[in-house]
């Protein structure tokens, strides 16, 4: 966290004028055509923080057997392919600052699928603790029904609203609300997840 953290603060220290959060995607502070002076902190900030997810995840496992331990297995493959993904997110943003036009989806699918592989994995890891142990479905439930939330929101405002382009403060001007704007909900479902995933391993802790 302190390593995403301290990307994400010297990212925006360099970011041209104003952030605004709610209407400006995080794409926009890792890539250095928006964000020359800062990108690459963010970028870097990501991958490494990424890297650092790796050893932390064997914190997850339960040690139980049976159906348990297939979901947790499941669960933690899938978030170390988001952990791949992730990594890969961060250096494509540090070394093709512009991609060419037949790969300028690239970054934009590996955004995606990092996203899907750390909320399965989440989840899965979420719903294993709520079965094993019954003191955790409060805890847990708390972490499960935002991210669920937000993930539905993502999905549905990812899908519905690709005819307004790049999502930027330029929403705001259109008079679209604050509750369709990508960018809010998926700032949200950041927070949710690294959130889930501290208090994953708090809860598991021996």
């Amino acid at each position: 966290m302190v390593t995403l953290l301290t990307g994400l603060v010297l990212a925006l220290r360099g970011y041209p004028g104003d952030f605004d959060w709610q209407y400006t995607v995080v794409s926009a502070l890792a890539s250095q055509k928006h964000n020359p002076a800062g990108g690459v902190w963010y970028s870097a900030g990501l991958g490494v923080a990424m890297l650092w997810l790796w050893p932390y995840l064997g914190r997850l496992r339960s040690g139980r057997a049976n159906g348990v331990a297939i979901l947790e297995s499941v669960a933690l493959k899938a978030m170390r392919a988001g952990i791949v993904f992730g990594v890969l997110m961060g250096l494509e943003s540090i070394l093709v600052p512009e991609l060419p036009e037949v790969l300028e989806k690239l970054h934009e699918l590996l955004a995606l699928s990092c996203f899907l592989c750390f909320y399965i994995g989440v989840l899965c890891v979420s719903v294993n603790r709520m079965q094993s142990e019954k003191r955790f479905v409060f805890p847990v439930a708390l972490i499960v029904i935002p991210i669920i939330a937000i993930g539905v929101s993502q999905l549905t405002l990812y899908l519905g609203q690709r005819d307004l382009g790049w999502v930027d403060q330029s929403w705001r001007e259109l008079g679209v609300p604050l509750w369709q704007s990508f960018a809010f909900w998926q700032w949200l479902a950041l927070f949710f997840l690294w959130g889930a995933l501290g208090m994953l391993g708090f809860l598991n802790r021996k």
